[in-house]
This record gives structure tokens, C-alpha cells and sequence, in this order.
């Protein structure tokens, strides 16, 4: 169970999107693609802005991150690229939006606490992590 200062942490669509990616998520393969993009850019504008260039981040030099993602544009698809538009943030918002559709018509699922109601960390998730309840025995 989390404490008191983590529960006004929770975000509906972070908690949508960390299900959507985890065990049991449902992420396009595009989608999936586009989210290590984000993060290899993330990760880069670390590096410049604490000016790292010559250390490691979970086992990459600067120059490999920087390759890998040059890497990664040589060979992106025009549907990526629309699907990266405007951002991480707008690309989030897309994502948690067509979820939601998803959920609407059935397609998807999203697993939340039969309690608190709030999105629980995995689609096959039995315990929120907001509230502490448990459903394994149901």
C-alpha cells in the first residue's frame, strides 16, 4: 500500500499508460517503438545537460545512445513519425485516449481496483497498490 504522500501522486493516465506497457498491456508495436524513442531522447538530454558525455547510463556510452537513435530515424516509418508529433505528452494523451475507446467497445480492458476504482499497476494486476486491496481469492 502506498503512503498518504504517494496517493496524491496518482495520474489517471500515467497509471493507464505504465498498464498499457507492463505485463499483460496492450501497446501497439508502433506505440511500444515510439515510447523507446522517447526514452533514448530522454535519457540524451540528460546526458547533455549534465554534460556526461563520456560516462555510462545503464551500460551505454553517449555516442551508442546517439548512434542507436540515428539508427532509429534512418529507418522510421512516416506512421511513426505522425505518431510521435507534437511530442511525448500529446503521444501520451493519444494513447490513453484510444485505451479508453478501446474500453468503450470492449476491445480492452482497463483493470481497475474493485475498491478505490483507480487503475492498478498491470492488466493481470490482483492488489492496488493505492488502497491495498486484494482480490486474489475472487
Amino acid at each position: 500500500m502506498s503512503s498518504e504522500g504517494e496517493l496524491s501522486r496518482y495520474d489517471e493516465d500515467v497509471a493507464l499508460m505504465n498498464q498499457a506497457f507492463g505485463v499483460g498491456g496492450s501497446l501497439t508495436e508502433l506505440e511500444r517503438t515510439a515510447v523507446r524513442e522517447f526514452l533514448i531522447r530522454e535519457k540524451l538530454e540528460r546526458f547533455d545537460n549534465a554534460e556526461m558525455k563520456y560516462e555510462q547510463v545503464e551500460g551505454m556510452t553517449y555516442s551508442e545512445m546517439r548512434s542507436m537513435l540515428e539508427r532509429q530515424k534512418a529507418v522510421r516509418s512516416s506512421e511513426l513519425d505522425s505518431l510521435m508529433e507534437g511530442g511525448n505528452e500529446n503521444f501520451r494523451m493519444r494513447v490513453c485516449e484510444r485505451l479508453r475507446q478501446a474500453e468503450q467497445t470492449g476491445e480492452f480492458a482497463i483493470n481497475h481496483c474493485p475498491l478505490c476504482r483507480k487503475i492498478v499497476r498491470t492488466a493481470l494486476a490482483k492488489q492496488c497498490l493505492w488502497c491495498g486491496a486484494d482480490w486474489h481469492q475472487e
